[in-house]
Formats: structure tokens, C-alpha cells, sequence
């Protein structure tokens, strides 16, 4: 069987679900195929890869941004040196066999990553992409259709306070920078929001992932059409060692945590209650309230048109922001930032966050 033939599934997260944690958990399965965090669709937007027409000048692009785009610093494609020369090399030979366009580019890329490390592509079934964020889902769904997307979801409150724990390490002081991230996050859920209720695809709970780890993974390689295998209860990186937890609440330096401990719903609760306060519960749980209702998760407001109203001023308006503006600068410069503030969170809310963020 070609590998053009082998079924695709795109997986894509919520935002902050746990889809590293998926993925090391797929990546264990020796008939899937699935690269290191590559995020081909977001790669091919940086890139331009719609404009490139020649395969020599397409190689390049593609060799430059896996080799020096600060994104692959802690994702590196291929383990030791020769494996990425042999994957080099067949990746210019099949961009030169089969062409440029977005679809050959995908398979190209994953034959050459198989040749690489000696898959035998005969015995894979599915190819797994993992996407991270959802904002390329039109260019996917245009490829493969939407019954071949997976989402991780969890708790938005969980999920979003580790962001804001992920941004602040990012972001320190820069306040421009951590408007974005945010409104980039926030909008990135609510696209996700609106990826699932208008096509069909395939919700994994995080929560039920903790729970009962083999009953969902079951249930996976059943929609995948894969016979079950119990190694894929068992976390693994591309290289095949142990995966480390990856969590905005640890460093990379620190030891490994007990994963049963630390992902309890208890301690969940307990780390994203201390991050958010109780106008941010209001908010998400008001701009979200159709994944409360949809994936039982239990509210803390109540839920009153009073509070939902609220949720959304809170948001649209944000009065903590906007204090701190007037305290340290003019009031003009406050006033531009603030209402810059305001359209910001009305386009979070209401507009298509894949042309402004993808």
C-alpha cells in the first residue's frame, strides 16, 4: 500500500488539553506513524508553501525553518546526525517525484521521516499529525475532511490558568506581548468552540484520560480502526525513551512528577484555582458555557443570565487593565490602549481568529 493510501488523522487541541501528553501516548503504537511536533499545516502557512513552485526552492524553506525557526529549539525532528541527512535526502527526492503541492508535500515529508529512522511503512496503518493548535483546520479539512480530526479538550478553567502560567514565563513584563498571547489563546478556544459543533469530529476528555486511561485509549484505536495494543497506556518520545510531563506548572529542569498525584482532579482543581480569580472563573465560565453544559463540567458561578451577562462585560471591558494604564501613563495613551483593548476582545469573541492568528 502507498503511503498516500494509509488513513490520516489530524489531532489538534482546545488549547493547554494535554495534547503532549496524547501524543506520547500515540507515538507508542507501532502501527501509527506520527512525527515529532512538527505542526505541518502551521509550518506550511510560515513558510508560504502555496506560493513556492519549484521543489528546490520548497527544500529549502522547508529545510531552513525545521533547522533554525526558534520554535524547533526544544523539538528537534531527528535524533543524531545521520538520520537527518538520510531524511534530507529523501525529502528533496520525493519533492522533486511527486510535486508541490500541500497534500504530496505532507506525504513527502512523513515517507522521509519513515526512511530516516527505518519504518517499515508496511506495517503502519495510520498516519497521526499533530496540528497543536486549530486555526490551519480549513487547509486540513480541505485535505482530509473533518471526520479525520481529533481534539483533546479539558476543563477550560484548568486549561486556560495553565496558560497564564505558560504566558507569564514567556512574556515577564512585556505587556504587548502578553496581550497577544492572550487574545491569541482565548480566540484559539473559541475557534476550537465553533470546529466542533460545525463539523464531526472525534472529542477526547482529558479528564476521562486520567480516569481510566485504557478504556479511552481503546476507545481511540477503535475510531482509528486499530486493533488495541496496552502500549499505548505507556508514554513514549520519538526516540523511544520515556516521555517527561510536561506541565506550565514544572520546568523542564525539574525531576519527574508521580503522574497520578499530580494530575489528580484534586490537585488540578487546586493549581488552576490558584491562578485564577474569581471575575477570570466568571468570564470563561460564561464565553464557554456551552463546553460546561456539553462536557459536564462543573460550575462555580451559578449559572443566571446575570452572571453570563457579566462574564462577557467582564471580558469585553477589562477594568483591571485599564486602572493600571491610567496610574502609569497619559490619560490619552490609557484611553487608545483601553478601547484597543475593547476591539480586541470583541474580535476574540465574535471574529475569525484563524486569518488574524494563524
Amino acid at each position: 500500500m502507498s503511503i498516500i493510501d494509509k488513513k490520516v488523522v489530524i489531532f489538534m487541541s482546545f488549547g493547554h488539553c494535554g495534547i503532549d501528553w496524547l501524543h506520547s501516548l500515540l507515538d507508542s503504537h507501532p502501527e501509527i506513524l506520527i512525527l515529532p511536533q512538527v505542526s505541518f499545516y502551521r509550518v506550511w502557512k510560515i513558510i508560504n508553501g502555496d506560493s513556492i513552485r519549484n521543489p528546490d526552492d520548497l527544500f529549502l524553506a522547508l529545510h531552513d525553518h525545521l533547522e533554525n525557526h526558534p520554535y524547533r529549539k526544544h523539538h528537534e525532528l531527528l535524533d543524531n546526525d545521520k538520520n537527518n541527512k538520510l531524511f534530507y535526502e529523501k525529502l528533496e527526492s520525493n519533492l522533486n517525484q511527486f510535486g508541490c503541492n500541500r497534500k504530496s508535500v505532507f506525504f513527502s515529508i512523513h515517507e522521509a521521516y519513515a526512511h530516516a529512522n527505518s519504518i517499515n511503512l508496511e506495517n503502519i496503518k495510520v498516519i497521526v499529525e499533530q496540528e497543536h493548535v486549530c486555526f490551519p483546520s480549513k487547509a486540513v479539512i480541505d485535505d482530509f475532511g473533518s471526520s479525520n480530526l481529533l481534539f483533546i479538550l479539558r476543563d477550560p478553567r484548568a486549561a486556560i490558568a495553565g496558560f497564564y502560567r505558560g504566558v507569564q514565563r514567556k512574556c515577564g513584563s512585556d505587556l504587548r506581548c502578553y496581550r497577544y498571547r492572550s487574545a491569541e489563546h482565548l480566540s484559539g478556544w473559541r475557534y476550537a468552540v465553533r470546529l466542533w459543533k460545525e463539523n464531526n469530529v472525534k472529542i477526547v476528555k482529558n479528564e476521562l484520560l486520567v480516569q481510566d486511561l485504557k478504556r479511552e485509549m481503546t476507545d481511540i484505536s477503535d475510531w482509528m480502526g486499530l486493533k488495541y495494543n496496552s502500549i499505548l497506556t505507556v508514554s513514549t518520545s520519538s526516540n523511544g525513551t520515556a516521555w517527561k510531563t510536561d506541565s506550565c506548572y514544572i520546568s523542564r529542569d525539574d525531576p519527574e512528577v508521580e503522574k497520578n498525584i499530580f494530575f489528580s482532579p484534586e490537585n488540578v482543581k487546586k493549581r488552576w484555582m490558584g491562578v485564577l480569580s474569581k471575575k477570570e472563573i466568571t468570564i470563561i465560565e460564561s464565553i464557554f458555557s456551552d463546553v460546561f453544559s456539553e462536557f459536564d463540567y462543573d460550575r462555580i458561578v451559578e449559572k443566571k443570565i446575570l452572571n453570563s451577562i457579566s462574564g462577557y462585560l467582564y471580558f469585553i471591558f477589562p477594568n483591571k487593565i485599564w486602572r493600571n494604564y491610567f496610574r502609569n501613563n497619559s490619560f490619552l495613551k490609557a484611553l487608545h490602549l483601553y478601547f484597543s483593548d475593547v476591539y480586541t476582545h470583541i474580535f476574540v469573541l465574535y471574529g475569525d481568529g484563524s486569518k488574524k492568528y494563524d
